[in-house]
């Protein structure tokens, strides 16, 4: 079965950083050309590790970022300013 990892990042100054992850199962048309990007990108010799590696660096920068963020509005009476 294919499926579609899907992250939603929210921030809201009630609830701060939430970060939501699940997994849309694929059927039919969109199956297939997913599985065929996936194998096709598996096959390229190290790049599925070189793209894992990228993403979770990436997710650590926008966490740091969001994080910044969220303290920096916690003392400005709630305006973003």
């Amino acid at each position: 079965m294919a499926v579609r990892l899907v992250v939603d990042v929210n921030f809201s100054e009630k609830n701060g950083l939430t970060i939501y992850q699940r997994c849309e199962p694929l059927t039919g048309q969109v199956a297939r050309e997913e599985s065929a990007f996936v194998t096709a990108v598996m096959n390229v010799n190290g790049r599925v590790v070189k793209d894992i590696n990228r993403q979770q660096a990436l997710r650590k920068e926008m966490l740091s970022v969001l994080k910044r963020f969220e303290e920096m509005t916690k003392g400005d009476g709630g305006n973003g300013c």
